[in-house]
């Protein structure tokens, strides 16, 4: 309740906190204040104070609250209005002092959007850098990835084109891998340096794990020229190493700790570890890397579906359980195919298919020689797996955690689950990793390594088609809702620009 004032710096911050403000008139109040939508403008009596608050009260308007953050202007972005302002004065001076002086409409001009680099292997493939076009809705964005050359994806080369639509919404930049490995945490990029001294970005965000020497790489020349950069790393490593590996990585993840701003963590697993290594919680995002687009996984007609079928030579009406990745152990697709061959006998019409290769695809074909309901066929460019996934009635992801002396492992994310989602089908997961955080419904969901769990669910749904379709309506639905490309770059956008230090957790759909 100012009489005389400047500008209050206290209002903005009380702002920044969610909180309304009532304020009564004064210099600066009106940049500050929007009357009736982030508070009231008082009067200037003590009786006229008290009877405004006290109709809000009445009205609910003011409410008990267990605090909110709301946007007040970052000290980079006042920086750069400040930079613009003076920019335009400049230019104005001088034009002034030079020539005559004639009216002329000049556009007026919206703060300029903070620059993010952003680094990663993932953006060699076009269809991941619909991450990026996302983004630059949001930033000015640059990508630094690996170059393609000599790498070979399902054993061919890999090409990749820029979409025309992603043409000037950000920079592309492949840099030559040193040394050529396609191990993705073994590598670092020639060119890199170079990117950092030019950009100066104002967010770096490097999507590699902690112990990748691709992270180190940036995380040393942010050091050298992008101080003032807010440094950003995303990771999906959700379980502890064993052994000697273990010890060591400790230490690398408490190096993370003193040496990144902010982590987006891939699952709750993955935070989990960040948090025991010294990582403030509030520093923390669990979200996905990469989101989905609804085009990219058309559902199928009822023609396609039939058509498909019977040119895998069963029935048009047969009900398909699918799995999509790779044929090993750890994916849980013998518990898969030992539910469905149990179903089998009440529910004839199932059919099973599963689409990729790996060691477990002679024992797989071996078992279903009475049977004959399982068909496997072989892996395809990513782009094409939506041609496969819409075809199913239910996808399953059956995943088992591996535990072996060298090896430690539990899904961390499963991409795959949303691409079935958005392509139509029921989805059902274990309760392995990160799978019940995407799917995010226990319903649809069923103990690991437990052959009963997985029949019962099955059971649950191929009793009743029509509880599929709308499940699976329901499904999609809510997928798109949390895991569009815009969305989770708006997710990103925000923890970036205001990271929640007054939360103690974070949630990937909020």
């Amino acid at each position: 309740p100012s009489l005389s004032e400047a500008f209050s710096a206290v209002e903005i911050e009380a702002a920044a906190f969610g909180l309304p403000l009532y304020l009564t008139p004064h210099h600066g109040s009106e940049m500050i204040l929007e009357d009736g939508k982030n508070g009231r403008l008082l009067p200037w009596d003590s009786a006229g104070i008290a009877a405004t608050i006290a109709r809000d009260l009445d009205s609910g308007a003011i409410r008990f609250t267990s605090g909110g953050t709301g946007q007040a202007i970052s000290l980079a972005e006042s920086k750069r209005l400040w930079m613009h302002h003076i920019s335009e004065m400049s230019e104005a001076t001088f034009e002034e002092h030079s020539q005559p002086a004639v009216p002329v409409s000049i556009p007026a001009a919206g703060p300029k959007k903070p620059s993010l680099l952003l680094i990663g292997h993932t953006y060699m493939i076009d269809v991941n850098r619909e991450k990026a076009l996302a983004l630059s809705d949001h930033f000015e964005v640059t990508v630094a990835t690996s170059d393609s050359h000599d790498w070979l994806v399902l054993g061919k080369p890999f090409a990749d084109e820029i979409s025309s639509l992603h043409h000037g919404r950000y920079r592309l930049h492949r840099l030559k891998r040193f040394p050529k490995t396609q191990e993705f945490t073994k590598f670092i990029l020639r060119g890199l340096p170079r990117l950092f001294r030019e950009l100066r970005p104002d967010y770096i965000l490097v999507e590699n794990e902690p112990w990748s020497l691709l992270r180190w790489q940036a995380r040393a020349l942010a050091f050298m020229y992008c101080r003032d950069s807010v440094f950003c790393e995303f990771t999906w490593e959700n379980v502890a190493r064993r052994g000697f590996k273990g010890h060591i990585l400790q230490w690398v993840y408490r190096a993370t700790a003193v040496t990144s701003d902010l982590v987006i963590a891939g699952n709750q697993g993955a935070k989990t570890l960040l948090v025991k290594a010294g990582i403030s919680p509030q520093k923390i995002l669990v979200t996905g890397q990469l989101g989905i687009r609804e085009d990219h996984f058309p559902t199928a007609t009822i023609e396609q579906k039939q058509s498909w079928r019977t040119s895998l030579g069963w029935p048009e009406d047969a009900l398909v359980i699918g799995f999509c990745g790779r044929l090993v152990p750890e994916k849980g697709i013998l518990f898969l195919y030992a539910a469905a061959a149990r179903l089998h006998r009440s529910f004839p019409k199932i059919r099973l298919a599963y689409l990729g290769s790996g060691p477990l695809e002679t024992t797989l074909l071996e078992n279903d020689t009475t049977a004959g309901i399982l068909k496997i066929l072989p892996p395809v460019p990513h782009l094409e797996v939506g041609n496969f996934l819409n075809k199913l009635d239910i996808f399953v992801l059956p995943s088992i955690p591996l535990e072996t002396p060298s090896q430690v492992w539990e899904e961390q994310f499963g991409h795959v689950l949303i691409e079935a989602i958005v392509a139509g089908a029921l989805t059902l997961g274990s309760d392995s990793g990160a799978i019940p955080e995407i799917l995010a419904d226990p319903e649809v969901t069923f103990q690991h390594s437990n052959l009963d769990a997985l029949e019962k669910n099955l059971h649950r749904w191929v009793q009743s088609p029509s509880e599929i379709t709308e499940k699976a309506n329901r499904q999609k639905h809510d997928c798109l809702l949390a895991w569009s490309f815009d969305v989770l770059a708006a997710r990103y956008a925000t923890f970036l620009k205001f990271p929640p230090l007054h939360s103690t957790s974070t949630d990937s759909k909020s």
